[in-house]
C-alpha cells in the first residue's frame, strides 16, 4: 500500500459491498458524506441525480438531504459498490469505493450512455472509483491521495482499468487527480442536474493505464 504523510497503514481498512461489517458502518458513513456536502456547500457531488436538490443553507436541508440521501446510500452499499477502503482514527474519516462487477447492475446502462457520449468503448475490464471523500477537518492531510492509491493498486492487481466521474467545478478533487497520475478523457455536457436546477457536465477521468 501506499506510504504518505501522517497515515497509519494500519488505518486502512476494507469493507465487501453488502457486508454485514460494512453496514454496521452506515451511520458513520453517511454522517461523513454529509459533512463533506455541508462544507462543500452542495458541490460534493451526492445527489446530482436530484431535479432541485436541497443546498446546506436552506431551511430543512438536512432533513430533505437525508429523507433523499440516507435510502439511496444505503441501497449503493448493499447492493451496487463492491468494496470500500476507509481511513479510520476514532471512526471512519475518508472513504472511497469500488465498482468493478458492473455488467449485471442497474448502473452498467448509465456508464455505458456515458462512454458512448463520448465514443468511448466501455471496456469489459472496466472499473469505477466512486465516492471519495475525507472528513473536512482532516483535509490537506494527504488522505484522500492515500484512499485513491490504495484503489487504484488494487483495481491494478485485479487486472481492472480505473475510471471516475467528477465535474468541472471541483478543482480539489480535479488536482488531487492530477497528482496521481489520472487523466482527463474529456466532457459530457449536460448529463446530469447540479447547483439546484440547472443542467451539469461531467468529466470523465481514467485512473488506470
Amino acid at each position: 500500500m501506499p506510504k504518505n504523510r501522517g497515515i497509519n497503514m494500519a488505518e486502512i481498512r476494507k469493507y465487501r459491498g453488502g457486508s454485514k461489517e460494512l453496514l454496521s458502518r452506515f451511520d458513520e458513513i453517511y454522517a461523513l458524506l454529509m459533512d463533506v456536502y455541508e462544507a462543500t456547500g452542495g458541490r460534493y457531488p451526492a445527489l446530482e441525480w436530484v431535479y432541485s436538490k436541497p443546498l446546506p443553507g436552506e431551511k430543512g436541508w438536512k432533513d430533505r438531504f437525508g429523507e433523499i440521501y440516507r435510502p439511496f446510500l444505503r441501497w449503493r452499499l448493499e447492493n451496487e459498490l463492491d468494496e470500500i477502503f476507509t481511513v479510520e482514527d476514532e471512526g471512519i474519516i475518508g472513504i472511497i469505493g469500488l465498482n468493478y462487477d458492473i455488467s449485471e447492475k442497474e448502473i452498467f446502462e448509465e456508464y455505458h450512455r456515458l462512454f458512448a457520449r463520448m465514443s468511448i468503448e466501455l471496456e469489459e475490464n472496466a472499473a469505477f472509483l466512486e465516492i471519495l471523500a475525507v472528513h473536512p477537518s482532516k483535509w490537506r492531510e494527504g488522505i484522500g491521495r492515500v484512499l485513491l492509491k490504495t484503489a487504484m493498486e488494487h483495481l491494478e492487481r485485479m487486472g481492472k482499468k480505473g475510471y471516475g466521474i467528477t465535474f468541472p467545478n471541483l478543482y480539489p478533487a480535479i488536482s488531487l487527480y492530477d497528482s496521481v497520475g489520472a487523466s482527463i478523457l474529456g466532457t459530457v455536457r449536460d448529463f446530469v442536474w447540479n447547483e439546484g436546477d440547472k443542467p451539469a457536465d461531467y468529466l470523465l477521468v481514467r485512473f488506470t493505464s
